[in-house]
């Protein structure tokens, strides 16, 4: 008998919390909804949000 996965469940849940949070949202208003959420947590915990790779070091660190 397979072992219920409650990983998966909370995966689960949380997609689901998120699509109700977000439904009735424009994909502007989606993308300000995750940017705020990105950024209280990258100042909580003391990371940079890069934009993509070119304003990162990406490229210095693997000698390109």
């Amino acid at each position: 008998m397979k072992k219920h996965d409650t990983i998966l469940d909370e995966v689960h849940a949380t997609r689901r919390k998120l699509y109700e949070a977000t439904k009735d949202m424009t994909s502007s208003e989606r993308t300000a909804y995750f940017n705020q959420r990105a950024e209280a947590v990258s100042q909580k915990y003391g990371f940079k949000i890069a934009a993509s790779a070119n304003e990162s070091n990406i490229q210095e660190v693997h000698g390109k």
